[in-house]
């Protein structure tokens, strides 16, 4: 089927065709009109790297750096989203520690301490328990203190001596370090931080019904610190288990920017038991999330340790379980904490620059997430737009103070526009503005009155939830005339990728004969000079972008007219105040005159000028009085001569508009009077004689507010002169 032929052209504007080869052609090229009249947008997704592995599913930032080709993409391919990076792990690598401040806070109580040891023959394996762990198995025992022989093994401390108990007792209370391994075990730590993440600072707390062995944190790269830390470590046996103390006193350190060296803090917690303190507990670690806690529990796989997993589960730390037995284990497992603290293996911070923008644009991680390939996806604050054609990025990934990495990464989005979304783009409909009035609809063209309409946005959802839509107006017949408003418009809806922002009954004046801009109404002119844009754009990328246009509906227009008549011929004169001689011109407004002969009368509803004097001096018998039709607010030029052409006078000026309108009360014009005091610019009353005025009045276009007939009046110019005879 011809699309294209004259017989289907002429036929395409035909009323009706049925079900024709026409009417099947002209539904093909609506819709092909249609998509025409719908571009994509696009978000550029860079999760591979060009030229590599098929299975290398992420942007290999240190591939990227040998050279090579940009990485080219469609012209229609805008920014890049807050999701849109994935990079390859490759990029994060790290081998040397960095700094931290690290508190150590060591459980103290007296579960800690051994005072029993059962020994299971079959597994020889000898359990170590507290005070209260051993009870008699009956008999002899009686249910009560067991039987017992002395038994002497080593600690860290040296030897101790406790109860050894036969098979029959039952035993109940682990203790929780019964070889005083925890002060060995965290010196240890000191020892390695003190060589590998000198730039550290560490302190330490014991703590059982309150703290103890107190010690702030330290830098260790003074010298003498790391042993004055270590020496502080002690170990006793006091009653009761109060997490909330040292838990307090250690993030009041780490909060203090004066004691600490590094941006990394964390606290290593080590206990046994659950805490007498759980109500307070549970607050306190609602408001201290920011400090990621690290907890050994030191028990059998029976105990729950329910609080120490969520103390390091709400801070980010990490949960570890150790065997009270097990003192190897105890250190290697702190080992593996000091190393999860001091070498990143998620970046701490990211940040993308475009420098082929101007100025250029910076995006930065707000947080980050790792793979199951390793490589990590950071969220980033904002979009990052691309300029059609090449596009400069830089990558600056910070792993620690003293370790921060660049890349640099070239896009060029200049290539055939993308119709769809693909491996790399995805892809969205431009976004679209338009007003809808109360009854949901769309208006061809707004009317004189005040409306209110509603302002709907529909846009690709993005990092963005309130949008501003800029509201200007114009009036092609007054150059320079138009409001501007912005418009708040809120998030009220979010499914499927589209995101619609609405503002519902936005006021606009259609007939507004000024504008007051920033007053929250849209003022405009009627038609057909007047016309209404509303234009919103992404803030970060501005090839996201709409537009909506809306023409006034037109009014009737009314020709402005100025008529003068002179009121008496030669009127005799009166003293006047020589005052007035800066100011000689007195505007009144509603007059009617009424002549009798070669004297008349004048009455008036107001004056309109600056200068105001009473009737007996602006009687039109005795001062010269010249009355006018206007059919809008005026300025003025008046200059007065005598009859030689030499200058008397003058005076400029506008009347008020306001009381102007008022007096009009809804006529179509309004008569006023200007009246001109006999008196010379240097204070002289005017003598006898024949003078010469030269005047000059405009009204400039304007609307009618009148209810139900806004009217456009439009602008004229009125310059004439006129002979006038004084008698002094």
């Amino acid at each position: 089927m011809d699309c294209t032929n004259r017989s289907f052209r002429s036929g395409f504007h035909s009323v009706a065709r049925g079900l024709s080869a026409a009417a099947s052609c002209a539904t093909l090229l609506a819709l092909g009109q249609a998509a025409a009249q719908a571009p994509l947008r696009c978000d550029l997704q860079l999760t591979s790297t060009p030229g590599a592995a098929a299975g290398t599913a992420c942007l290999d930032l240190v591939a990227l750096q040998t050279g090579g080709a940009p990485i080219v993409t469609a012209d229609n391919a805008t920014r890049i989203s807050v999701d849109g990076f994935k990079l390859c792990k490759n990029a994060f690598e790290v081998s040397k520690p960095a700094g931290a401040d690290i508190v150590f806070i060591y459980d103290n109580s007296g579960s800690m301490w051994s005072h029993w040891a059962k020994i299971n023959a079959a597994k020889g394996d000898t359990s170590f328990f507290d005070s209260p762990g051993c009870r008699g198995a009956g008999g002899g025992g009686g249910g009560g203190t067991p039987t017992s022989t002395p038994m002497v093994y080593n600690t860290v401390l040296g030897p101790r001596t406790v109860h050894l108990v036969d098979s029959t007792a039952t035993c109940t209370e682990i203790a929780g370090d019964p070889y005083f391994a925890r002060t060995q075990v965290i010196s240890q730590a000191i020892d390695y931080l003190t060589t590998n993440s000198p730039t550290s600072a560490v302190g330490a707390v014991a703590f059982a019904a309150d703290t103890g062995h107190v010690r702030s944190p330290l830098p260790l790269s003074v010298a003498g610190n790391a042993a004055l830390i270590k020496a502080s470590l002690g170990i006793d046996s006091i009653p009761d288990t109060r997490y909330v103390p040292p838990l307090t006193l250690a993030a009041k350190w780490l909060n203090d920017t004066s004691i600490t060296n590094t941006a990394k803090q964390a606290i290593v917690f080590i206990s046994d038991g659950q805490p007498n303190d759980g109500t307070q507990l549970t607050p306190w670690i609602n408001a201290n999330k920011n400090i990621p806690i690290y907890t050994i529990a030191l028990g059998d796989s029976t105990a729950p340790f329910t609080r120490m997993q969520d103390m390091s589960t709400q801070t980010g730390g990490r949960f570890y379980r150790v065997s009270p037995k097990d003192p190897a284990r105890m250190n290697q497992v702190m080992q593996e904490i000091i190393q999860a603290i001091t070498i990143p293996t998620i970046p701490r911070s990211i940040e993308v620059t475009n420098s082929s923008i101007t100025p250029p644009m910076v995006s930065r991680s707000t947080g980050m997430a790792r793979n199951p390939d390793s490589s990590i996806t950071p969220v980033m604050d904002s979009i990052l737009a691309l300029n059609k054609g090449l596009n400069n990025l830089t990558v600056k990934i910070t792993m620690s103070d003293n370790d921060i990495r660049t890349y640099t990464v070239k896009v060029q989005a200049d290539g055939p526009a993308a119709a769809t979304s693909g491996q790399s783009l995805s892809c969205h409909a431009m976004p679209t503005l338009t007003l809808l009035s109360a009854a949901g609809g769309v208006d061809s063209a707004y009317t004189a009155a005040t409306t209110p309409y509603t302002v709907k946005l529909t846009r690709a959802t993005s990092d963005l939830q309130q949008v501003i839509v800029v509201a200007t107006s114009s009036d092609t017949s007054r150059r320079g005339w138009g409001d501007e408003e912005h418009i708040v418009l809120p998030q009220t809806s979010a499914s499927g990728g589209t995101t619609i922002n609405l503002k519902n009954g936005y006021p606009l004046n259609g007939s507004a004969a000024n504008v007051v801009k920033g007053n929250n109404t849209l003022e405009a002119a009627p038609g057909p000079g007047g016309s209404v844009t509303l234009t919103w754009q992404h803030p970060r990328d501005p090839r996201e972008i709409a537009t909506y246009r809306l023409p006034g509906k037109s009014i009737s227009t009314t020709q402005g007219f100025i008529n003068v008549a002179r009121a008496v011929d030669a009127p005799q004169g009166v003293p006047v105040p020589p005052e007035v001689k800066d100011d000689p011109v007195v505007i009144r407004g509603g007059v009617t005159l009424v002549r009798k002969g070669a004297t008349a009368t004048l009455t008036h509803k107001g004056v309109l000028s600056k200068q105001k004097l009473g009737d007996d001096i602006l009687d039109p018998n005795h001062t010269p009085t010249f009355v006018f039709s206007t059919a809008a607010p005026f300025t003025y030029s008046i200059s007065v001569y005598d009859h030689l052409g030499q200058f008397m006078n003058s005076n400029q000026g506008a009347v008020d508009s306001a009381a102007w309108d008022k007096m009009r009360a809804g006529a179509d014009s309004l008569a006023c009077a200007f009246s001109i005091l006999p008196i010379s610019k240097d204070g002289h009353r005017f003598g006898t004689g024949v003078y010469i005025l030269r005047a000059t009045i405009i009204t400039h276009e304007s609307v009618r507010q009148d209810v139900g007939r806004p009217m456009r009046v439009t602008a004229v110019t009125r310059s004439f002169v006129n002979r006038f005879g004084y008698i002094r």
